[in-house]
């Protein structure tokens, strides 16, 4: 279960989703994971090294939890050459994301404030 899971999960208690599109959601990533159209990074020591150095770069202003932390270490790792886009629905993150220059496709936003937001 990854964070997207834990993300969608909480929808389902604050009535964000139904159950139904919960489950609907993780057989679709599931689907995305098998095809390749979503793959999987693994992290390591440098990775976990980063994450502590953005909970101290952000952490006493923002609220950068530590799954986030991890998840954006990655992002930094693999960087834009590998992923053009971080898909993301988590606001307080996505900002965070963005803070670090990365590209987010938030399927929360319409299309035209994505565009915008691409080209911050």
């Amino acid at each position: 279960m990854g964070p997207d899971t834990v993300s969608a999960a909480a929808k389902v208690r604050t009535g964000g989703i139904t159950e139904e599109d919960f489950r609907e959601t993780i057989k679709e990533m599931a689907e995305d994971i098998q095809s390749g159209a979503i793959r999987l990074a693994s992290f390591g020591d440098r990775d976990k090294r980063e994450a502590a150095a953005l909970i101290e770069k952000h952490g006493l202003s923002k609220n950068l939890r530590t799954l986030d932390a991890i998840q954006l270490a990655v992002v930094k790792r693999l960087g834009p050459q590998v992923l053009r886009h971080v898909y993301c629905a988590d606001r307080p993150f996505v900002a965070l994301i963005r803070a670090e220059r990365f590209s987010v496709i938030d399927p929360e936003e319409s299309p035209e404030a994505e565009g915008k937001s691409k080209n911050k």
